[in-house]
C-alpha cells in the first residue's frame, strides 16, 4: 500500500509542477450537494473500493486508498483549473465530493455485509 500512496503523491506533485506557477492557486468549489459530479464520486469510489478488494488488497487498505485517492483528486481540482486545461482540471476543492466518495465506500461495504448475512 505504501508504494501506491507514494506513486499517487508523486504523480500529483509532478502534474502540479509541470502545469506552472499560476495553476497552483488554491480554489474552493462553489458546488451543491447533488448532481452528476456527486453521482460520479459515489459510484467511482464504490467501484475503486471493489476493484482494490478484487485484486487482494485488504479492507482497511482499500478504504484508505479510496479515500486518499479522493482527497488527492480534490487537491488537484483546487490547484489545476479546468478553464486552462479542460476536463483534467477542476473547479476547486470540494468537501462535498469527499463526503460522496466516503458515502460510496460505505454503501458498497454495507451492501456486501447485507449479502453476506443473507
Amino acid at each position: 500500500m505504501n508504494r501506491i500512496i507514494i506513486i499517487l503523491v508523486l504523480v500529483f506533485l509532478l502534474v502540479s509542477i509541470v502545469e506552472g506557477q499560476e495553476m497552483r492557486k488554491w480554489r474552493n468549489a462553489n458546488d451543491k450537494w447533488t448532481g452528476m459530479d456527486k453521482a460520479g464520486h459515489f459510484v467511482g469510489s464504490a467501484t475503486l473500493y471493489m476493484g482494490l478488494r478484487s485484486i487482494g488488497i485488504n479492507d482497511i487498505d482499500s478504504v484508505a486508498l479510496t479515500v486518499i485517492g479522493g482527497i488527492i483528486w480534490e487537491v488537484k481540482d483546487a490547484l489545476i483549473p479546468y478553464e486552462k486545461v479542460g476536463w483534467w482540471g477542476g473547479d476547486g476543492f470540494s468537501w462535498r465530493d469527499i463526503v460522496w466518495d466516503i458515502g460510496g465506500v460505505l454503501f458498497i461495504k454495507g451492501l456486501i455485509w447485507v449479502m453476506e448475512v443473507i
